[in-house]
């Protein structure tokens, strides 16, 4: 189970709403596509995501998805030169938690584009 990650995962419920759960079983493809792969350390429980758990199709805008659109952590593997493994980061915005995964999960895969380093001297 250790390629597993745990998380808040959104989907439909068969109905017109949408059914919000906490998986222990998402498998890595089911993270999508990026450049960055983090382990999450943080992330905000805000007013759209707590409309996204809650159901609201004016926030989530596909499904799947993990909500969660704001995350701080340590990037786990990058095939991008400019982030290297190990350092801290922080994304806000850019439709994470709402058409694509986001921070509410222990992993998150990201395009680097999005990512801003935390400076050393923050912790």
């Amino acid at each position: 189970m250790a390629n597993h990650t745990r998380g808040w995962w959104i989907s439909e419920d068969g109905s017109d709403s949408l059914s919000a759960s906490f998986r222990e079983d998402i498998e890595p493809a089911e993270l999508g596509v990026g450049t960055v792969t983090i382990d999450v350390d943080y992330s905000a429980l805000n007013y759209k995501d707590a409309l996204a758990l809650g159901g609201s199709r004016g926030v989530v805008r596909t499904t799947p998805l993990i909500p969660g659109i704001d995350a701080a952590g340590i990037i786990r593997e990058s095939s991008d030169p400019g982030f290297g493994v190990g350092e801290k980061v922080v994304l806000t915005g850019w439709g994470y938690g709402e058409s694509r995964h986001g921070g509410l999960a222990e992993t998150l895969v990201a395009d680097s584009q999005h990512l801003v380093k935390i400076p050393g001297a923050l912790s």
